[in-house]
């Protein structure tokens, strides 16, 4: 008897595949341009809308103060005309595209009612006069008294005339000794000379009480 033997032998290959991920991450950067205009300094002229600048008075509007830019699109692209005059002290825009830069050496001092127009004075430029002019009690709708409300003797002011806020606020500054005045819409001006100077008000529409620092 003949015994065969088979041997079978079984040989297994494992294959391992390695996936490598390559990320990129991407930066994007933003910049943000600001104009020069808007980081300016503009402020409106007796509250600016629905006023026409003007020169020491109402009526003080020589073609010599200002350079007329038209077809001006926004009131920002006439800030910019004014930014890049070096003796710019202010602009005057109307909605239609008229832009005035007013160069006026004594700046913009008073202003008239004209609708669809904004009057705008630029930067440090003082409307005439130096010292500075501070609200009394919120100052606008308030009239000035002396040391309590019922305090309004004749002889605290001088009454004049005035176009504008700012007009008054020259007859201020341009008299020895004022301590503040008392504005009326209407122009009525109270030039104000109390030795111990503006320490209350009183409510009442249409006036505004401002006290004077020379």
């Amino acid at each position: 008897t003949t015994t065969t033997t088979t041997t079978t032998t079984t040989t297994t290959t494992t294959t391992t595949t390695t996936t490598t991920t390559t990320t990129t991450t991407t930066t994007t950067t933003s910049t943000t341009s600001t104009t020069s205009s808007s980081l300016a300094d503009f402020e409106p002229v007796d509250g600016g809308q629905g006023r026409a600048c003007r020169g020491a008075h109402s009526n003080d509007n020589s073609a010599s103060y200002y350079t007329i830019f038209s077809g001006v699109a926004t009131m920002d692209a006439c800030k910019d005309h004014c930014v890049a005059t070096d003796t710019c002290v202010g602009i005057e825009y109307n909605v239609g595209g008229r832009c005035e830069v007013w160069t006026r050496s004594g700046g913009i001092q008073a202003s008239i009612p004209l609708e669809n127009y904004w009057c705008l004075r630029y930067g440090s430029q003082s409307p005439g006069f130096s010292g500075t002019f501070e609200p009394v009690d919120g100052g606008v709708d308030r009239v000035c008294r002396g040391a309590h409300e019922n305090d309004n003797f004749a002889q605290y002011f001088d009454v004049q005339s005035a176009d504008s806020l700012d007009g008054c606020k020259g007859l201020c500054a341009s008299t020895d000794g004022c301590k503040g005045i008392e504005y009326h819409k209407y122009g009525r001006c109270e030039i104000w000379l109390r030795e111990e100077g503006i320490q209350a008000s009183k409510t009442a529409t249409g006036y505004t009480c401002l006290r004077y620092i020379a």
